[in-house]
C-alpha cells in the first residue's frame, strides 16, 4: 500500500482526544446527578398530589397549574437554552441551572400556598431548561466519538430510571415525612452536582457562535408555549374547545413565522437545514412517540394501581419499578444491538417491543389483575422504551456538528416535551371519555344524591371514590358507584393503550422506512453538514491578502495533490469522476461503471450535473478563488475505487454535501468563506442541487434496486475492469492521480 493512502487512513481512524478525556467517566457522573435531579422531578410529583390538594386546599384547576408550570416554561424555553450554552459555555449554564433549581426547590418546599407553589413550580421549569440541554451536549463534548453510543446510552438509561424511581421516592417520602419533603431533597443533590461538577467537568462551547437570535428565541418561546399549553389543555378540556383551538392556532401561527425567520436570517438559532438529514429528523420524531408512550403509561398505571388496586402511594412507586429497571437496561445494551444491527432495526425492535407491551397491557389489564400481569407488561413496555431511545438520541446528536451539541440536544429534549404532553393529553382525552360516557349511565340509576357529588363522579375516579365512601350514600349505591367508575376507568385505559400500542406499530414501521440506519459517514464522524450553512464569513482578509487561518479538520476529506484548498475546475473533475467512474452499481444482474451509466439515472444525473457546471461557471464569474494558503488535514477519499470494496450513492452525497460545505476555503469580496455553499452568488443553487441529490439517493438507489458490488475480480466477465486509478486531479499547480484504494 503507498505511504500516501496510509498515511490517509490514519488520519481517518485517529481522533484528538477531547480535553478532559482522563476525568471522562467522572464527569459523566455528575452530568449524571445533574441531569437524575429534574428526571426525577418529571415523575415524583404525581403521588404527593392529595397531599398538596389537602394541605393547601387547592382546586383541580389550581393542582393542574401545580403539575403543567413545570412542563410548560420548561418545554418553552429548550432550544432558547439550548443555543445560549453553546455560545456562553455549557459547563457554566449547567452549573447555574443546577444552583438554581436547588434554591428553586427550597423555596417550593416552604410554600404555604397554592399561588406561590406554581411560582416555584415555574421557576423550577427555567432552571430545568438550563440542565437538561447541557448535559447531553457535554458528553458530546467529553467524549470521543467511538464512546459516545455507551455514554449516551448510559445517559438515557439514568434519565429513563430517574424517570422510574420518582414515584418511589415520592411515595417513601410523603408516607414517611410530607409532601414538602419531595422539593427539600433536591438541595443536597444539587450540592453534591454543583462540587463534583466544577473539579471534574471540562468546559466546552461553540467558539464560533454567532449572537443571539433574539427574534427567533422569541418566537421559539411563545410557539412552544402556546403549542404546550394548547396540548395539555387539550386532554383538560377536550380538543375542540375555543381555548384550545386558540391556543393551537396561536402556535402554529409563531412556530411558522419562527420557521421562516430561521430560513432567512443568517444567524439562525436553529439552522433548518438539520432537518433535511433523515438521522435527525426521523430520530426526533421517534423519540417524540416512545415519549408519547412512555409518559402516558406512567400516568395510567399511577392512577389505576393506588386507586383501583389499592396500593399506597410508596407501593405504587415500588411497583412501577419494572419499567425503570427494564428500560435502564436495556438502554445498557443498546449500544450493543446498535454496533451489530444499526440503528434503524435497534430503533424499530425498541418500538414494536413497546407496541407489544402495551397490547399486552390493552388485553389483559383489568379490575382485578394480579402484579405478575401487570410487571409483563410493564417489563415489555420499559425494555422497549430503553431500546429505541439510546439509538434514536445517538442518531440525532451525531447528525448536529459537535459545535452545534447544546442546540442539537435541545432540539432532542424538546421533543420528548412535546411527545410526552402528547401522549398524556391524546390517551388521556380517549380515557376520559370512555369514562365519561360509561358513568354518564351509571348517573341515571343512581338514587337521589346532591347535583354536586353526581357532577364529581363523572369527574374522575378519584372523585368517585370519595363520593362513594361519603356516610350519606347508601352502601348498594356505593358499591355501584365503584364497581362501575372502576369498569369504566380499566376499559378506557385498555382501549386508550390499544390505540397507543397501534401508533407505536405504525411508528415502529416509520423508523424501518426512515430512519437510516447507520449514521453517514460525516455525520457519524464530526457532525453532519449543515446543507445551507448560515451565511457568514469565517474569517476576514487584511489589506486584500488572507488572514491566517486554523486548519478546518473534517473526518473525511478529498485528498487534494498538494494537501491545499484546490479550485472549481477540480471540484468539477472529482464530483464527474465519483458519479461516472468510481461507483459500480449492480442493477437487475448487471453492473454498471457508475451511476451516471445506469439507464434509469441516467437522465437524473445529466440534470445535476448540468447544474453544478452552471453553478461552478457562477462561481468564477462573482470572483470566487481558492484560497492558495489554506492547509487542509490530509483524510481519506470515502469512495473507494476499483480493487477494494464498492460504494453506494449514500456515501456519493456524503462526499458531494463535504466538497460543498467544508472542503474548499473560498475567496468573495474579501472574505474568506467555508465551501461554496456559504457563497451568497450560489447559495441558493447549492441548495437546490443538494435537494434533489437527497431525493436521488432516497429514492433512486432505493426503487431501482442498487446493491454494491462486493468483488471487483467476480464482475470482469460482465463488464470490463474499470482503471486502478480513474480519477484525475487537476489543479493549478499539478496533475496527479488518486492512490487506488488496496495497493
Amino acid at each position: 500500500m503507498s505511504t500516501q493512502v496510509q498515511s490517509a487512513r490514519q488520519t481517518q481512524h485517529e481522533e484528538p482526544l477531547p480535553a478532559g478525556y482522563e476525568k471522562r467517566w467522572w464527569a459523566l457522573l455528575f452530568i449524571n446527578i445533574s441531569l437524575l435531579i429534574i428526571a426525577i422531578d418529571n415523575t415524583i410529583l404525581n403521588v404527593a398530589i392529595p397531599s398538596i390538594s389537602i394541605d393547601l386546599g387547592a382546586t383541580s384547576a389550581e393542582i393542574q397549574w401545580i403539575i403543567d408550570a413545570y412542563g410548560l416554561i420548561f418545554a418553552a424555553l429548550l432550544l432558547t437554552m439550548g443555543a445560549v450554552s453553546d455560545r456562553y459555555g455549557r459547563k457554566r449554564w449547567l452549573q447555574i441551572g443546577v444552583a438554581l433549581f436547588g434554591l428553586g426547590s427550597l423555596a417550593a418546599s416552604f410554600t404555604e400556598s397554592v399561588e406561590t407553589l406554581i411560582a416555584a413550580r415555574a421557576f423550577l421549569g427555567i432552571s430545568a431548561a438550563l440542565i437538561l440541554p447541557s448535559t447531553l451536549s457535554l458528553v458530546i463534548s467529553t467524549f470521543p466519538k467511538r464512546e459516545r453510543p455507551q455514554a449516551i446510552a448510559i445517559w438515557a438509561a439514568t434519565f429513563g430510571i430517574g424517570v422510574g424511581i420518582g414515584p418511589v421516592v415520592g411515595g417513601y417520602l410523603v408516607e414517611h415525612f410530607d409532601w414538602n419533603a419531595i422539593f427539600y431533597v433536591n438541595v443536597p443533590v444539587a450540592i453534591i452536582a454543583i462540587i463534583g461538577g466544577y473539579f471534574f467537568i471540562t468546559e466546552s462551547r461553540d467558539e464560533n457562535a454567532p449572537s443571539i437570535d433574539y427574534l427567533g428565541a422569541l418566537l421559539s418561546i411563545i410557539g412552544l408555549f402556546t403549542l404546550v399549553f394548547g396540548i395539555i389543555r387539550a386532554g383538560e378540556l377536550g380538543w375542540g374547545h375555543s381555548e384550545v383551538t386558540a391556543a393551537l392556532g396561536v402556535a402554529g401561527i409563531v412556530l411558522t413565522s419562527f420557521i421562516i425567520w430561521e430560513l432567512l436570517t443568517p444567524k439562525p438559532m436553529l439552522p433548518m437545514g438539520f432537518f433535511r438529514n433523515l438521522s435527525f429528523s426521523s430520530a426526533s420524531l421517534s423519540i417524540a412517540l416512545v415519549f408519547f408512550a412512555l409518559f402516558g403509561t406512567i400516568l395510567f398505571l399511577t392512577q389505576y394501581m393506588q386507586t383501583i388496586l389499592g396500593f399506597s402511594p410508596f407501593g405504587v412507586g415500588l411497583r412501577i419499578l419494572p419499567v425503570a429497571f427494564s428500560m435502564g437496561i436495556a438502554s445498557g445494551i443498546s449500544a450493543q444491538f446498535t454496533s451489530r444491527i444499526g440503528i434503524k432495526l435497534t430503533v424499530a425492535i425498541g418500538i414494536f417491543l413497546t407496541a407489544a407491551g402495551l397490547m399486552f397491557s390493552s388485553q389483559f389489564y383489568d379490575v382485578d389483575s394480579s402484579y405478575g400481569t401487570i410487571a409483563v407488561g410493564m417489563v415489555l413496555i420499559g425494555s422497549g422504551l430503553g431500546l429505541a431511545i439510546s439509538p434514536a438520541t445517538d442518531s440525532i446528536m451525531g447528525s448536529v456538528p459537535e459545535s452545534k451539541a447544546g442546540i442539537g440536544s435541545a432540539m432532542n429534549d424538546t421533543t420528548r416535551e412535546i411527545g410526552g404532553a402528547m401522549g398524556v393529553a391524546v390517551l388521556g382525552t380517549i380515557l376520559n371519555n370512555i369514562y365519561i360516557d360509561r358513568v354518564g349511565e351509571l348517573v341515571t340509576q343512581l338514587p337521589a344524591l346532591p347535583e354536586a357529588a353526581l357532577e364529581a363522579v363523572t369527574e374522575s375516579i378519584q372523585a368517585a371514590h370519595i363520593v362513594a365512601a361519603s356516610p350519606q350514600v347508601p352502601e348498594q349505591a356505593a358499591t355501584l358507584i365503584v364497581n362501575t367508575a372502576n369498569s369504566a376507568f380499566v376499559e378506557g385505559m385498555t382501549d386508550a393503550m390499544f390505540i397507543g400500542a397501534v401508533i407505536m406499530i405504525a411508528s415502529g414501521v416509520f423508523a424501518l422506512v426512515a430512519l437510516p440506519n447507520r449514521l453517514r459517514a460525516g455525520a457519524a464522524s464530526h457532525g453532519a453538514v449543515e446543507i445551507a450553512p448560515s451565511l457568514q464569513p469565517a474569517y476576514a482578509t487584511t489589506n486584500g491578502a488572507a488572514a491566517a487561518v486554523p486548519t478546518y479538520q473534517r473526518a473525511y476529506l478529498v485528498p487534494m495533490p498538494d494537501n491545499r484548498a484546490t479550485d472549481a475546475t477540480t471540484v468539477m473533475t472529482v464530483l464527474r469522476d465519483i458519479y461516472q467512474g468510481d461507483v459500480l452499481v449492480r442493477i437487475g444482474g448487471r453492473v454498471y461503471r457508475g451511476l451516471a451509466d445506469a439507464p434509469q439515472t441516467r437522465h437524473r444525473f445529466a440534470h445535476i450535473m448540468r447544474e453544478l457546471a452552471d453553478t461552478l461557471n457562477a462561481s468564477s464569474q462573482h470572483g470566487i478563488e481558492a484560497d492558495p494558503t489554506q492547509q487542509y488535514q490530509q483524510g481519506s477519499f470515502p469512495v473507494q475505487v476499483a480493487g477494494g470494496g464498492r460504494t453506494d450513492v449514500s456515501e456519493v452525497v456524503t462526499v458531494l454535501r463535504d466538497v460543498y460545505n467544508g472542503q474548499l476555503m473560498v475567496q468573495y469580496g474579501g472574505q474568506l468563506y467555508h465551501g461554496f455553499a456559504d457563497v451568497p452568488a450560489t447559495k441558493a443553487a447549492f441548495i437546490a442541487l443538494m435537494r434533489e441529490t437527497a431525493q436521488l439517493s432516497k429514492r433512486s438507489s432505493a426503487q431501482q434496486g442498487f446493491t454494491t458490488a462486493p468483488d471487483a475480480g467476480a464482475i470482469i466477465g460482465q463488464q470490463p475492469a474499470p482503471p486502478q486509478n480513474p480519477v484525475t486531479v487537476i489543479n493549478r499547480r499539478s496533475t496527479s492521480e488518486y492512490p487506488a484504494v488496496g495497493d
